[in-house]
């Protein structure tokens, strides 16, 4: 079983913000036996911002037959450092020799400090 939260594909925050762009777990078999995160690689850099890859200790949310299970996670996190429009890209490889890396992308904008983020698209 594999596990992403998914990415934060158009994303708006302010100059000092960080915000969680996607979170990777790895689970095998049907007993749910828990396995190292995927490794994630940051292709293309932001120029407006950081962006890092973690690790730290989530659980697998409460669908399926692993439901919160605690999982550790590798997460891509950014921090807008100035205004502008970063493109990002990543890539992510399981442990499951059967599977392909897996490239994602997406765009996030960095206001000024203090303005309220534009709502989500619905």
């Amino acid at each position: 079983m594999l596990g992403a939260l998914p990415a934060r594909a158009d994303t708006t925050l302010q100059v000092g913000q960080t915000v969680m762009v996607a979170s990777y777990y790895e689970l095998r078999g049907p007993n749910c036996q828990v396995m190292n995160p995927p490794h994630v690689r940051i292709v293309t850099r932001p120029s407006h911002g950081a962006l890092t890859v973690v690790r730290a200790q989530g659980n697998t949310g409460g669908a399926g037959r692993c439901a919160y299970t605690a999982v550790p996670v590798a997460q891509l996190l950014y921090r807008g450092d100035r205004p502008g429009t970063d493109a990002i890209s990543w890539e992510v490889r399981y442990q499951s020799r059967d599977r392909k890396v897996e490239r994602m992308s997406a765009h996030i904008t960095v206001g000024p400090a203090g303005t309220a983020p534009a709502p989500a698209a619905r």
